[in-house]
């Protein structure tokens, strides 16, 4: 009877204890998380506040580049009239003006483009990021700003037909104004973005000699990195018959997340551990545009300055690298000389990755960087994508004309730091031969 009594008063001195506990544990427990959102708090309203001022200054800046789009466009128009009435330099300063206006129109449309960026970005913390709201253009201002391009294609058309001869080859017909070769007499690199295809390819040499090709820049999956680490035998016999064929192979590493700080890490690694493969070169291919969102403007090309920077540090290797040609240029650059600060971190070469039919606007941004900064070699990229639009690649073109553009772009741009063309891709290219016979 005494042994119930005892156990009857244990059990509430046991519940007691374990409310205790448990209030003491739920209490602790509580107090972490009160301070972790405090801290994700502050963050946040740091993050936000930081957004919001960029959005208003670009809001700002918007305004001064309309202001400025708005100059330059007159002075197009007064220049394009001044063509009908005097000779002399008015047609020098009639490209000069056009030159002046592509630009201011290219930073503003891709100061709207960063804008919109940051205010989805904003929207996730309030409904409406200012209270005038983001600035929107109807596709009236769109044509509107094409206009004077248009006008000056139109211009240099009727030219062109009559006094001139251009670097343009096409008409609206595809047929060729400049005499045809039946192929070319230069050689050229070529984007290989997977070693697999090539390593094991019989006759790949053969075919590489067919298609005049004198350098391969040379992509690696992360799998095959590891596999090259460990066992580089295979990579090595590989290079040694490039050597004997006389073509250049060059590391290709392409991934923009590695400008991040954070994520800079791997493509230093991945340095470390190939540095003793004798690659020709290291082609670093990390566009800033590829980017979502996580850096934007200036911060985002200091970032992308600084990862070269560091690989250049660590590469064995000379250092290439691929970039829009707004780059080129201070204007569409958040007012960087980007070429300036590739040149003096070490980078040996600048392939331009210019996407388009334009050949005049095209010979005009390449000798305007080649000439200013003779010290840097350059390469010109052309595509072969046929996911890409008719103005961007020749995929979608013939195979004569295709050859006679290459030539006929090599030896407009041939001066002593040019360094070639440059196709995008080998397996397109490929592709492109099969299914173009002609």
């Amino acid at each position: 009877m005494g042994g119930a009594v005892g156990f009857n008063f244990r059990m509430p001195l046991e519940i007691v204890s374990y409310r205790k506990n448990e209030q003491s544990r739920l209490n602790s427990q509580l107090i972490s998380f009160q301070a972790e959102y405090t801290r994700r708090d502050q963050e946040l309203n740091l993050e936000f506040r930081s957004m919001l001022g960029r959005y208003q200054q670009l809001m700002q800046q918007i305004k001064f580049q309309q202001t400025r789009l708005d100059a330059t466009r007159e002075s197009v128009r007064e220049r394009y009239l001044r063509l009908h009435a005097l000779d002399g330099d008015a047609l020098e300063k009639y490209i000069q003006a056009i030159n002046t206006y592509y630009r201011a129109a290219i930073e503003y449309v891709e100061a709207e483009a960063e804008q919109w960026k940051l205010h989805v970005r904003l929207r996730q913390f309030v409904s409406t990021p200012s209270s005038t709201g983001a600035s929107a253009r109807s596709e009236t201002d769109l044509v509107g700003m094409l206009e004077p391009l248009r006008k000056a294609d139109q211009f240099f058309e009727k030219r062109s037909t009559k006094e001139m001869k251009p670097i343009k080859l096409a008409n609206s017909n595809d047929q060729l104004i400049v005499s045809q070769s039946n192929s070319t007499s230069i050689s050229f690199s070529v984007y290989v973005w997977n070693y697999d295809d090539i390593v094991s390819q019989s006759g790949f040499w053969e075919k590489s000699q067919s298609m005049q090709i004198n350098r391969i820049l040379l992509s690696l999956s992360g799998q095959q990195i590891a596999s090259i680490a460990s066992h580089p035998a295979a990579l090595n016999k590989f290079l040694r018959e490039a050597k004997h064929q006389g073509v250049k192979v060059e590391l290709l590493l392409g991934d923009p997340g590695w400008i991040l700080p954070k994520e800079r890490v791997r493509l230093l690694e991945i340095i470390k551990r190939l540095k003793s493969i004798s690659f020709d070169g290291l082609h670093l291919d990390i566009e800033p545009d590829q980017l979502d969102g996580e850096l934007v403007g200036e911060n985002m090309l200091e970032e992308f300055i600084e990862t070269i920077r560091q690989a250049i540090r660590l590469s064995p290797w000379p250092v290439a690298i691929s970039i829009h040609p707004r780059y080129l240029a201070k204007e569409t650059s958040f007012d960087l000389c980007i070429p300036c600060q590739l040149k003096e971190i070490g980078v040996k070469e600048i392939t331009v990755m210019y996407y388009s039919m334009n050949l005049n606007s095209i010979a005009m941004t390449m000798k305007s960087a080649m000439k200013q900064y003779p010290e840097l070699m350059f390469s010109l990229a052309q595509s072969l994508e046929p996911e890409l639009s008719v103005e961007n690649s020749y995929a979608h073109k013939p195979q004569a004309f295709f050859r006679d553009t290459m030539q006929k772009l090599y030896n407009h741009l041939c001066t002593s730091n040019f360094n070639g063309l440059v196709i995008q891709s080998l397996k397109d290219w490929e592709k492109y031969i099969h299914e173009n016979p002609l």
